[in-house]
């Protein structure tokens, strides 16, 4: 007992030291531990709350509008336009005209083919009656055949002109083949003499577009 109180403020001094030194180990540990500790920047950055969504991977890529079901109309033959029934954004049906050249001239060739016509068949009847006797008998010469046969020819081509004339003067109408919407009218203004490579039309058919573009092997999943 006496020992003890001998060396009372011996272990109170001891004490006390392992107290303060454990205490400044302590202090110098939370400062350590609040130095390493990433402060939040406000200004930099923003403060996001996770929620469940399905992982998806995007790629952006560049090409071009297409359509698969498409038509550029222009007229066969040069001409005086004369109608234009549509303009950029309208729509139309298939076999809808759309515009028309000027039909008069056309008509008068018409009209004068059928006239070469006539006359070919009058000449083509008054050979086939000069060699009548020779055809019946048949005693025609070399000379007689080749005369029926230019006479046929002359026959022959005067029909031939007179349709396709017929035909010049309906495809001075053109005429949609397709369903869909005007996209390009080249000469909207009518009375302005044309060729068929400085009058066309385009249409396309809406249903039908498409996005078309190449990408990479290793995207292609």
């Amino acid at each position: 007992m006496s020992f003890f109180k001998k060396h009372l403020k011996k272990i109170i001094i001891i004490f006390i030291i392992l107290l303060v030194s454990g205490f400044g180990v302590y202090r110098a540990n939370a400062k350590t531990k609040t130095s390493e500790t990433p402060k939040f920047d406000v200004k930099k950055e923003t403060v996001v709350s996770p929620k469940k969504e399905t992982i998806k991977e995007e790629i952006t890529l560049t090409g071009s509008v297409d359509a698969a079901t498409k038509a550029n109309l222009q007229f066969q033959t040069s001409g005086q336009l004369a109608w234009v029934g549509v303009k950029v954004g309208d729509k139309v049906k298939k076999y809808q005209a759309i515009a028309s050249l000027n039909k008069e001239i056309l008509k008068k060739q018409l009209q004068a083919d059928f006239n070469n016509y006539r006359s070919a068949l009058a000449t083509f009847d008054d050979t086939q009656d000069d060699y009548k006797t020779e055809k019946d008998n048949l005693t025609l010469t070399d000379d007689m055949k080749r005369i029926l046969v230019r006479s046929q020819n002359t026959l022959d081509n005067s029909v031939i002109n007179y349709e396709l004339q017929d035909l010049t003067i309906k495809y001075a109408t053109l005429t949609s083949p397709i369903n869909g919407v005007v996209t390009d009218v080249e000469q909207p203004n009518s009375g302005t003499n044309i060729t068929p490579a400085s009058a066309s039309f385009s249409i396309i058919d809406p249903t039908s577009i498409y996005f078309k573009a190449q990408i990479d092997q290793e995207d292609v999943t």
